[in-house]
């Protein structure tokens, strides 16, 4: 797999190749990592050690390759991950979060009852991995310039008659200018981020008088009870710990075997096999720091955050706390202890991966995320965009 992709709509200094992941040559990696080290915000979800462990754990479910971008010199300036994989879709072709069909054994809700197959082209996607976005990597300058030329190196691609990617609502207008028909249809998915990073207590004298009072509860709290916070770094450190995560997530309000959760979601995500399979193989690598809070109370672990540094960004994966003590806020002080240590490690960005509304009050950006949804250049896929354009739920 590596055929050149040529589009009369491909920006006249660019050209395209589709390559496999398993057979990258010592070179072209290094372009990759490269790459990955000038590009912005979400980049490790395009890096060579996410999609490359993407491929190796999910393998059984999806194909992942990526598609890159010379110039004329023929210097990498652009990636895309992407995924092929068999999913149901109902007839507006739209989805939420079940972007592989595994993911519906996480979901509450139950696969559409009208469902078509569909041979789906997306960025690596799933919640397992806890990937609901699709990132592409290119210098700033060349960034916009990308955007707009992946539409029209995808129009060549075999093996597929449905996309999907969830784009930042900027990058959902640039994507719109290529040759695919698509639809955006929006999410209630705002990614949050820290841009400018301070300690947590900056943050919470932000906020109004109850919210403060919570936090002094919590931190009351946390001391009569004993409660110590840690932090875990490099992948020595953090595997062991990794057991006692997976303990307390079964403890978590999130195993949906646990009844009074501490908030109702649509997505509940337990700490199954294929997941810690996932993250474990990530933390052996060494292209990133594994980095994790952990509270304790006589010992035992309370609640958790498993994060990686990677390009001076903290990135956030999972959190955990028990059913016990998730109502007496030790997450946020968890999360509190997080933040104080990115602070402290001069860290350039926090990426907590998340919309969850726990924290708008510990962030100063947003990425609002939509599905873009398109379909292959065919008279099938004229069809299943007009069907899609006439519905607007599944």
């Amino acid at each position: 797999m590596s055929a050149e992709l040529h589009r009369p709509t491909l920006a006249p200094q660019l050209t395209a190749r589709e390559l496999d992941v398993s057979t990258l040559s010592d070179a072209q990696l290094v372009d990759w990592r490269d790459l990955t080290q000038q590009s912005g915000s979400g980049a490790f979800f395009a890096s060579p050690m996410f999609v490359r462990t993407f491929a190796s754990v999910f393998s059984d479910r999806t194909s992942i390759s990526i598609l890159c971008f010379y110039d004329t010199e023929n210097r990498m300036c652009g990636l895309v991950p992407l995924m092929r994989n068999r999913v149901r879709r109902g007839p507006s072709f739209n989805t939420r979060y079940s972007y592989q069909d595994a993911d519906y054994d996480l979901l509450q809700a139950p696969p559409p009852k009208l469902s078509l197959p569909a041979a789906q082209l997306s960025t690596p996607l799933g919640l397992e991995p806890t990937a609901l976005r699709s990132e592409i990597l290119a210098a700033p300058e060349m960034y916009q310039t990308i955007v707009k030329a992946i539409p029209a190196a995808i129009a060549d691609l075999n093996g597929w008659n449905l996309g999907v990617f969830v784009l930042d609502d900027d990058d959902c207008s640039a994507f719109a200018q290529g040759p695919l028909r698509t639809l955006k249809r929006p999410l209630d998915r705002n990614l949050k981020f820290v841009s400018k990073v301070q300690p947590a207590d900056a943050f919470v004298a932000l906020q109004n008088q109850k919210f403060r009072q919570n936090v002094r509860r919590s931190v009351k709290f946390s001391k009569n009870a004993g409660a110590t916070f840690e932090i875990i770094r490099g992948a020595e450190d953090v595997l062991p710990a990794m057991i006692e995560l997976d303990d307390l997530a079964r403890r978590s309000w999130k195993n949906i075997k646990n009844g009074g959760r501490a908030v109702s979601e649509e997505v509940l995500i337990p700490f199954n096999a294929r997941q810690n399979q996932f993250f474990i193989s990530l933390i052996q690598l060494d292209e990133a720091e594994p980095v994790m809070v952990a509270a304790r109370i006589d010992g035992v672990m309370i609640s958790a955050m498993l994060m990686s540094l990677h390009c001076n960004r903290l990135l956030t994966f999972l959190i955990y706390s028990d059913v016990e003590h998730a109502r007496l806020g030790i997450g946020r002080l968890t999360l509190h202890t997080a933040i104080d240590f990115a602070h402290a490690e001069g860290v350039d960005e926090i990426d907590y991966n998340s919309n969850a509304s726990w924290t708008i009050p510990y962030s100063d950006r947003v990425s609002k995320r939509s599905n873009m949804i398109f379909t292959a250049p065919s008279l099938a896929g004229r069809w299943r965009h007009e069907l899609a354009k006439r519905l607007a739920h599944d």
